[in-house]
């Protein structure tokens, strides 16, 4: 038996991976953790677009690199001035 990636536990009742595993249970307690983290994703984006300078703030250019320690990257952006809207 393979243990799951997320808790490192395989599910009692079928002996599955927790993704694999057919309870509805199961699925539910998947599908709560992972729109968990997809709400925690965007507010930590949230939180980091504020940030920005309002002429980055809609730049489709932006990379997030790391979300908790809020490192955002651009390419166009040099010396605190965008390349792109001179």
């Amino acid at each position: 038996m393979e243990k799951c990636l997320i808790d490192n536990k395989v599910c009692s009742v079928q002996g599955q991976k927790c993704k694999e595993c057919k309870l509805d249970d199961c699925r539910r307690t998947i599908q709560m953790l992972e729109t968990q983290e997809e709400i925690e994703d965007n507010w930590k984006r949230k939180l980091i677009y504020v940030q920005l300078s309002e002429q980055c703030q809609n730049c489709s250019f932006l990379e997030v690199i790391d979300l908790d320690k809020q490192i955002v990257r651009c390419p166009y952006l040099v010396k605190n001035n965008c390349l792109i809207k001179s």
